[in-house]
């Protein structure tokens, strides 16, 4: 009985003892686009990693991608002193590899200046 009793407190103890997974917000710098133009929003992941949910700009509303199909690619229209960012929510397993990477690609309308931004969790 004893025995039994034993074997059970180790396997809740080994069960309470696991890590949870890496909680991670990836987020861009702010950016205004100067001119009209096109962005180009992207999300992607490496190992271990998975993205819950997608935040971005779209004009003067935020847009919100909730399970994404990875990698993420949505491209829309901007205007000229419009707000230009994306935030990426996701996780990536405890003592796993692996990253989330969200960015931007401003294009101007003529399609001969662009601006470049990415970050990256983990």
């Amino acid at each position: 009985m004893l025995g039994v009793a034993l074997a059970a407190g180790l396997s809740l103890l080994a069960s309470s003892c696991s890590s949870p997974d890496i909680s991670c917000r990836v987020t861009t710098e702010d950016y205004t686009a100067p001119e009209d133009g096109s962005v180009t929003y992207t999300a992607s992941v490496t190992g271990s990693a998975t993205i819950k949910s997608v935040v971005y700009q779209d004009g003067a509303k935020s847009v919100t991608v909730d399970s994404p199909k990875v990698p993420v690619s949505i491209k829309v229209p901007v205007a000229g002193g419009a707000a230009v960012d994306i935030t990426v929510y996701g996780s990536i397993e405890n003592d796993a590899e692996g990253n989330i990477v969200a960015g931007y690609n401003f294009l101007d309308a003529a399609g001969a200046d662009s601006y470049q931004f990415s970050s990256t969790c983990r």
